[in-house]
């Protein structure tokens, strides 16, 4: 994907792999690695596996890498569907290891009791350790702190994840921001590879903080929730009702009600040849600061329309504008 100078279309090759050019910036080298990582290797970030019923969609995934110049499976181990899916993970790529870049998560404690938010180091390598073992691999591409609160990024922590990328069990680590971004101020001197935020159509904040300062100082930052947990989809209105154990039921009724509302407004940008989700999609890579984006997948079918964005129509100044002016 590659962003004109006015940031009013991207363009993607998939038969081509994009470059970032990343300054040369002392003491860097470990943001830096993960640029290329997650940039120069491909053109695409292929979708997080969220609740798969079986193994086509880590089948699909799987030929999937075989046509783009890379895919990154994102992952966050705190639920019987999500250790299944390292599960399936680790058997589908077993031999193909390195065709796939793979990253996971820490700082929810399942293992012991009820789930709560855990950032001591033990428990953040014992954590690394156990997704190694289910997903068949020695070593994880990229180790993210997952949401952690200000009094949770201490000295200790980083020291235990410097000894892990020493020995080998992970190439470089980062940080998975909540929501509110806690800690991002405590976390600009710490040297991490990336940043995971929430950045899409309907939550905008992050291009005000975050994403300056990692393309400023070559920090890869991953886009998630791109498409509002669906929401971006256009598949659901106001009349629609999810199941009692979907997470967009815990939404505030008026939160999720403004979402579907502003769905509704951006329907313009599915045209021919480009459907709803992959327009917002196209707008969060357009980002000059998105390194990747990770939509979620729960079907073959959904995962086939992720990765048909690359051939997808770019967004056009006129609907860029239509966008400033209905946000």
């Amino acid at each position: 994907r590659v962003a004109d100078g006015s940031e009013t279309e991207v363009m993607a090759d998939p038969a081509a792999p994009f470059r970032i050019q990343v300054a040369t910036l002392p003491d860097r080298e470990h943001a830096r690695g993960v640029l290329g990582l997650l940039g120069e290797q491909g053109s695409f970030a292929g979708s997080l596996i969220e609740e798969p019923d079986d193994s086509r969609i880590l089948t699909r995934a799987t030929k999937t890498a075989e046509s783009v110049a890379s895919i990154l499976l994102d992952l966050l181990p705190e639920t019987s569907y999500s250790l299944r899916s390292e599960g399936l993970i680790g058997e589908a790529f077993a031999s193909r290891r390195t065709e796939v870049v793979i990253a996971s998560k820490g700082g929810m404690n399942f293992y012991q009791g009820d789930r709560h938010l855990d950032f001591r180091p033990e428990y953040i390598e014992f954590a690394l350790v156990e997704t190694l073992r289910r997903l068949r691999t020695d070593y994880l591409d990229l180790y993210q702190v997952h949401n952690p609160r200000p009094e949770d990024l201490t000295d200790e922590l980083f020291d235990r994840l410097d000894r892990l990328r020493e020995q080998g069990k992970i190439r470089y680590y980062g940080v998975s921001l909540n929501s509110r971004m806690e800690g991002f101020d405590r976390l600009q001197e710490r040297g991490v590879a990336s940043f995971q935020v929430i950045y899409n159509l309907a939550d905008q904040r992050a291009a005000q903080t975050i994403l300056p300062w990692a393309h400023a100082h070559s920090v890869a930052a991953i886009a998630r929730v791109p498409l509002a947990s669906g929401l971006l989809t256009g598949k659901y209105s106001k009349t629609t009702r999810f199941p009692d154990d979907d997470p967009r039921r815990r939404q505030a009724p008026e939160r999720l009600a403004e979402g579907l509302e502003r769905a509704d407004r951006l329907r313009f940008l599915a045209t021919e040849g480009r459907t709803l989700g992959q327009a917002a999609l196209r707008f969060v890579l357009a980002h000059p600061a998105v390194t990747v984006a990770i939509p979620g997948a729960k079907s073959v079918a959904q995962l086939e329309e992720n990765v048909a964005v690359l051939s997808s129509p770019p967004l056009t100044s006129d609907e860029l504008s239509r966008l400033a002016a209905c946000s």
